[in-house]
């Protein structure tokens, strides 16, 4: 926010009786200046019966003040040059991993890359 404090005197008959001063306020959540460590899990290569559930367990997110909070995640699939959400209906996230069984065989079989955001 900007703001402005002016003081005028309630005794003085001077034409400069006000003074006034800018400044800026600036208020941040407890957490802004923390350093995030981004979760991660290992690379993994299927080859398995699509319609068999599989995990990817992963590692928790931190910040470097360890007093944010709990995170949220999810699951991004960057595959043919997008990134998208990966299909809640097959994949999901439970506790520190992402978990899924695909319906169907057909938008599988190829190269997906899955990414976390948290």
């Amino acid at each position: 926010m900007n703001l402005q404090v002016t003081c005028t005197s309630t005794l003085s008959t001077h034409t400069n009786k006000a003074a006034s001063d800018s400044f800026v306020l600036t208020l941040k959540d407890e957490c802004w200046d923390s350093v995030l460590t981004a979760p991660a899990f290992t690379q993994a290569s299927w080859t398995y019966d699509l319609w068999a559930a599989e995990s990817l367990t992963f590692s928790a997110m931190a910040d470097s003040l360890t007093t944010c909070g709990a995170y949220t995640y999810t699951l991004m699939d960057r595959t043919s040059g997008s990134v998208v959400v990966a299909d809640s209906s097959i994949y999901s996230i439970s506790g520190l991993a992402a978990i899924g069984t695909p319906d169907t065989i057909v938008p599988w079989v190829k190269t997906h890359t899955f990414f976390l955001r948290g």
